[in-house]
C-alpha cells in the first residue's frame, strides 16, 4: 500500500524540518524530463536494472491468479546465479502468494561483538489492473517521455528492483558488511499481510533484527517543474482500524412507531462520535513538525504551531490546530463514520442499524483502547465490535546514524533539500515489524511530483531518472552504514584517460596514479607503468577511470557549512536553535559538499562561534563525511557590523544558543581586535576573517561603507601572520578593499565594488580576489521566493552585476582569483555552478579549474597537501566523463570523488562490476 507521498503529506512536508535539515534547493535541481533522464548513456548496471524491472513488472503478482510465486522463482534464480547459496534464501508459499527472504552475510569488526541484522523491506504484490481500462498493457514496462509506465512502477516494484540489484552489486564487489543484511520481499502487503505475519510468527530467526529499512514509505517530492523539494523519512504509521456500531430492536409495523427505534439510536450514537474529540497526543516527530512549520507560518495557525511545539499541553493551541483538517491527525486519534446500513423493509420498523466507523489511531495506542472509548461514547445500548484484527505500533525513534546516511545519499542526488520525518496514515509492512518490536524507517528511493501520483490507479508511472538514481540511493546508504572502516594504509591505483594536474596547463592522457597511506606516490603514463592491470599488486584496490577526465579534488575558499539559505528569512532562528541543532544541520552540508567534488574548503566563519571548528574536528576524527576544512571560528567585526548577530528586542530567555556565542568576535579599536584575533587562534582557527565593510545580507549594512579602520585590520593581520595563518577580508566597497590590501589581507572576499586602482593594487601585492559571482542569481530568485528581507534583495541587485563586471576586468588584468562561492547563501552541494559564470565572464575553463585547485591551495597555504595531482599531495581526486575544458558545466555532475585514497562516490560501472575492485588475474589488460 503506497502511502509515501499523498497530497496531504506533501503539504505537511513543506516544513517538518529535522535537525538534519539543510537549505531548500527548489531552484537548484534539474527538472525531471526526458532529456535529463537520458542525458548520458546508461551504464551496464542501469541496463541490467531496467531489464530486471521490466521482468518484475511483467509478473501479474495480484490475487486472484497470483503470479507472485513465479516472481519469487525468477528473483531467486537471479540471486543464485550471482552466488547466493540456498541456505541463505528462504522461500515460502501461502495460499496463492509467496515470499522471499535473502540473507547477505556480514562479519563483525575484529574485537567487537556481532551486531543484530538489519532488514531491507519491500513487497512483490500489486493491486489489480484491468487492461481494458489502461491506455497500455499494465503488465508491460513502457518508457514514454521520461517515465516508466506499468502496474507497480511506483508501488513498489522499483524498491524490489533496487534491493535485488543492490545485493547483486554488493556480491560482485565481494562487499562484506559489518552485520548481516536481510532482504524481505513479502507477497500480500496490499491485502492481508499474512506473509509478513507468518515470517514474524514462524521464522523469527530469519527476520529478527535491530531495525528495518522500508522501500514502501518515505521518499522525495518534486515540484511542478520537476525540481526536488523535500525528502521524507517515515518513522511512524497511524493504525488503521474500523469498528462496527450496531443498534438492535424487536422491530414491528411502521404504522405503530416506538421510541426505541434502532436507526434513531444509531444516529444518536454517531452524533456522539462526531462530537467526541480524542485526547491530544504528540511524539518527537510531530513536535518537530510543528516547531519547524510554525517558524514559517503566519497568523493564529503559526502561533498555535509554535506554542504547541513548545508546550503540547496548551489546550488553546491544540484547539486551533483541530480546526484544520490537514493538521488534526497529527495531534490525536480520529474516528469518522464511513458506512451505514439499516432496516429490512420500508413499511417495517428497523430491527438492526449498523455503521462503520473508521479510525486512524495515534501510534502507541491499542485498537482495544479505542474500542473501549467508543463504547463509552455511544453508551451500552450500542454494540461496538472491532472489524478484523488491526495491528498497532509505537513510533520508531530516529537514529542519527541513519539520518546522516540518508541525508548524504539524498543530497548526493539533490543537494540541500530538507530531510523530514513524517508520521503517515498507514499502512505498510512496517506496521507489523514495529508491532513486533523492530523499529522501522521508510526511506524510499523514489522522487515524484504530486500530479504524477497514480499508485493503485490508471497509468501508474515513475520518472525514469528517479528509478535509475534509486539504485545509487540504496547503495550509498548501505556503504555508509555497514561498510567496514577503510584502512588508512591501503593502496589505490587509478587509471585516468585524461588528467588535469591543477597547476599546469597541460592535459596528459593515459595516466596511472598510485596512492598509499592517503598520499599520491606516483603519477606516470600507463605505458611507463606496464600498461596492464596485472602489474598492480593483488592487495591493492583499482579504479578504472580510463573513460574519464581526472582532476584534483576541488577547493572552495569561501563557504559557510553551518548556514543554510532559509536562515536568512529571519535571523532570530540562530538563537532559537541550540548549538547541537546547528551542528546537526551542518553535518549534511559537509557531506553534500564532499559529494559534489569539493574535497577541501575554507569555512570563513558563522554566526555561532566555534561551530565550524567542531564540524572540522568531527570530519578529521572520521565520525562524519566531509571535506578537509580550514575554519575561521567566527567573524571579527564591529558592534552592529556585518558579522554581528545583534538582535534588538530578542528575549534572552528564548535563546537556546547564548547570545554571547553569537557575538564573540565583536570588537572596537586595534587592541580589542588583536585580542579577539588571538582568542580565535588559540581556539583553533586556521584562518581569520574580518568584516571590513558593510554586508549585503546584514540589516542596515551598506556594502560600500567601511566598518573597520586600517589600524584595526592591521592589528588582526599581524596576529594572523605571526602564527603563520592567512587573513580573509570581507570587503565589498572600493575603499575598504584597498585599505584591507594595504593592511595585510591575503584574500579579499566579494570585492563587489572594487575599482581599477584596487584591481591594480591587488595584482601588485599578489592578493587574491575571492569573488562569489554565482549566488546573486540564487538570492534574486529563491531569496525572493522564500521572503528574504527586501533590503537584502535590493543590495544584491546593487552589487551582483557590478561584481561580475569587476571580475571580468580582474581576469583581463591578470589579478589572482580563487574559487569562492559563499555556499550557505545557496544550498550546499551546488558549488560548481559558479564555474559556468566564471567562464562566461572571461576565464578560460582551465583558469577556472586552476582557481579551484592549485591557485586555491596556494592562497590557503596548503599547496603542500592539496590542489594538485602530484606526488606527496593527498590522494584527493574527482573525475567526470565529459570534457570540462569543452563544457565547464560538466563539473556540476561529478562522477567520482576520492579523498585521501578512499573512494567516496563512484556511480559508474565497468563490465557490470563496480569501479573499485581488487585486481585479479582474470581482468583484461588496459
Amino acid at each position: 500500500m503506497y502511502t509515501t507521498r499523498p497530497l496531504v503529506m506533501a503539504t505537511l512536508a513543506v516544513a517538518l524540518v529535522l535537525s538534519a535539515v539543510t537549505s531548500l534547493a527548489s531552484a537548484g535541481v534539474e527538472p525531471v524530463a526526458a532529456a535529463s533522464a537520458a542525458a548520458r548513456k546508461p551504464t551496464p548496471l542501469q541496463v541490467k536494472a531496467r531489464e530486471m524491472f521490466a521482468r518484475i513488472i511483467s509478473f501479474k503478482s495480484i490475487a486472484p491468479g497470483n503470479e507472485t510465486p513465479q516472481l519469487v522463482d525468477y528473483l531467486a534464480g537471479e540471486l543464485r546465479a550471482a552466488g547466493f547459496e540456498e541456505k541463505d534464501m528462504l522461500r515460502g508459499r501461502l495460499a496463492e502468494t509467496a515470499y522471499l527472504v535473502v540473507r547477505y552475510r556480514g562479519r563483525p569488526l575484529a574485537g567487537t561483538a556481532p551486531l543484530k541484522p538489519v532488514l531491507l523491506l519491500s513487497h512483490l504484490d500489486v493491486v489489480p489492473a484491468l487492461k481494458e481500462h489502461w491506455k497500455r498493457d499494465p503488465f508491460r514496462l513502457d518508457e514514454v517521455n521520461g517515465f516508466f509506465y506499468g502496474r507497480g512502477t511506483l508501488d513498489v516494484k522499483p524498491g524490489v528492483t533496487s534491493l535485488v540489484m543492490l545485493f547483486l552489486r554488493l556480491k560482485q564487489e565481494n562487499f562484506v558488511p559489518t552485520r548481516d543484511l536481510v532482504m524481505v520481499l513479502s507477497g500480500d502487503e496490499e491485502t492481508t499481510g499474512a506473509t509478513t505475519s507468518k515470517l514474524l510468527e514462524e521464522h523469527r530467526d530469519w527476520v529478527d533484527a535491530e531495525y528495518a529499512l522500508n522501500t514502501d514509505a518515505g521518499g522525495g517530492t518534486l515540484d511542478r517543474e520537476g525540481r526536488a523539494r523535500s525528502y521524507n523519512i517515515q518513522t511512524a504509521e497511524k493504525t488503521y482500524a474500523s469498528y462496527k456500531l450496531s443498534a438492535y430492536n424487536p422491530g414491528g409495523h411502521s404504522s405503530q412507531p416506538r421510541a426505541d427505534n434502532a436507526i434513531y439510536e444509531l444516529a444518536d450514537a454517531l452524533k456522539a462520535v462526531q462530537a467526541y474529540q480524542f485526547p491530544v497526543q504528540w511524539s518527537a516527530t510531530t513536535l518537530g513538525f510543528f516547531k519547524a512549520t510554525g517558524a514559517i507560518t503566519d497568523g493564529p495557525l503559526g502561533a498555535a504551531m509554535r506554542n504547541f511545539a513548545a508546550n503540547p499541553g496548551d489546550s488553546n493551541s491544540a484547539a486551533e490546530l483541530a480546526k484544520h483538517s490537514v493538521y488534526i491527525g497529527a495531534t490525536r486519534t480520529t474516528c469518522i463514520a464511513t458506512m451505514l446500513r439499516a432496516g429490512h423493509a420500508e413499511n417495517a420498523l428497523p430491527q438492526q442499524a449498523t455503521a462503520t466507523v473508521n479510525c486512524r489511531i495515534f501510534p502507541g495506542v491499542t485498537p482495544q483502547a479505542i474500542r473501549d472509548t467508543l463504547q463509552k461514547v455511544v453508551g451500552e445500548r450500542i454494540e461496538v465490535e472491532t472489524i478484523d484484527n488491526p495491528r498497532y505500533s509505537d513510533a520508531s525513534p530516529l537514529r542519527q546514524d541513519l539520518v546522516d546516511a540518508v541525508t548524504a545519499a539524498v543530497h548526493a542526488r539533490h543537494p540541500g533539500i530538507p530531510i523530514i520525518p513524517v508520521q503517515e496514515s498507514g499502512a505498510t509492512d512496517g506496521l507489523f515489524y514495529r508491532a513486533a518490536g523492530i523499529p522501522t524507517y521508510g526511506i524510499s528511493e523514489t522522487f515524484i511530483r504530486n500530479e504524477d501520483q497514480f499508485a493503485h490507479g490508471l497509468d501508474e508511472r515513475i520518472p525514469a531518472r528517479s528509478f535509475y538514481e534509486g539504485l545509487e540511493h540504496w547503495y550509498r546508504i548501505v556503504q555508509t552504514l555497514y561498510a567496514p572502516p577503510k584502512s588508512t594504509a591501503s593502496t589505490l591505483w587509478i587509471d585516468c584517460g585524461r588528467l588535469i594536474d591543477g597547476v599546469s596547463n597541460n592535459v596528459r592522457e593515459q595516466q596511472r596514479l598510485q596512492i598509499e597511506n592517503e598520499r599520491i606516490v606516483s603519477v606516470r603514463t600507463m605505458a611507463a607503468s606496464g600498461a596492464n592491470t596485472k602489474n598492480i599488486p593483488q592487495a591493492a584496490a583499482y579504479l578504472d577511470l580510463s573513460a574519464h577526465t581526472c582532476m584534483p579534488g576541488l577547493i572552495d575558499l569561501h563557504t559557510h557549512l553551518t548556514d543554510i539559505p532559509e536562515n536568512t528569512v529571519d535571523f532570530r532562528i540562530y538563537p532559537r536553535r541550540s548549538p547541537e541543532d546547528h551542528l546537526r544541520i551542518a553535518r549534511p552540508n559537509a557531506a553534500a559538499t564532499l559529494q559534489a567534488g569539493f574535497t577541501t574548503v575554507r569555512d570563513v566563519g558563522g554566526y555561532v562561534g566555534g561551530l565550524d571548528r567542531e564540524l572540522r574536528d568531527e570530519i578529521n576524527a572520521g565520525r562524519i563525511q566531509g571535506p578537509r576544512m580550514q575554519v575561521a571560528i567566527g567573524y571579527l567585526t564591529i558592534s552592529g557590523g556585518g558579522g554581528d548577530m545583534l538582535l534588538p528586542g530578542f528575549p534572552r530567555v528564548e535563546a537556546r544558543t547564548p547570545l554571547a556565542r553569537l557575538r564573540r568576535g565583536v570588537a572596537k579599536g586595534p587592541g580589542q581586535f588583536a585580542a579577539r584575533a588571538l582568542n580565535f587562534l588559540d581556539d583553533g582557527a586556521d584562518v581569520l576573517k574580518i568584516i571590513a565593510s558593510g554586508a549585503v545580507l546584514s540589516p542596515g549594512g551598506v556594502p560600500g561603507s567601511p566598518e573597520m579602520t586600517t589600524e584595526e585590520i592591521s592589528a588582526v593581520a599581524r596576529q594572523a601572520h605571526a602564527r603563520g595563518k592567512r587573513l580573509a577580508a570581507h570587503a565589498h566597497g572600493a575603499r575598504s578593499v584597498k585599505e584591507a590590501i594595504r593592511a595585510g589581507a591575503d584574500t579579499i572576499e566579494h570585492a563587489s565594488l572594487i575599482d581599477e586602482e584596487g584591481l591594480l593594487l591587488a595584482r601588485a601585492k599578489n592578493v587574491a580576489l575571492a569573488m562569489d559571482v554565482y549566488n546573486g542569481d540564487y538570492i534574486d530568485t529563491e531569496g525572493r521566493r522564500q521572503g528574504w528581507p527586501a533590503e537584502f534583495l535590493q543590495k544584491n541587485i546593487d552589487t551582483t552585476e557590478a561584481q561580475r563586471r569587476a571580475f571580468t576586468r580582474a581576469v583581463q588584468l591578470g589579478v589572482p582569483i580563487v574559487f569562492a562561492t559563499d555556499a550557505g547563501v545557496y544550498p550546499h552541494g551546488l558549488n560548481a555552478r559558479q564555474f559556468r559564470i566564471m567562464v562566461e565572464r572571461g576565464m578560460t575553463p582551465m583558469q577556472a579549474i586552476q582557481s579551484a585547485t592549485g591557485t586555491a591551495a596556494r592562497y590557503m597555504g596548503w599547496d603542500d597537501r592539496v590542489g594538485a595531482l602530484l606526488p606527496g599531495r593527498y590522494g584527493d581526486l574527482v573525475a567526470v566523463r565529459n570534457d570540462p575544458l569543452r563544457d565547464i558545466s560538466a563539473l556540476e555532475r561529478i562522477d567520482v570523488v576520492v579523498k585521501g585514497g578512499a573512494v567516496l562516490k563512484s556511480d559508474t560501472v565497468v563490465d557490470g562490476d563496480a569501479l573499485v575492485k581488487t585486481p585479479t588475474t582474470t581482468r583484461s589488460g588496459t
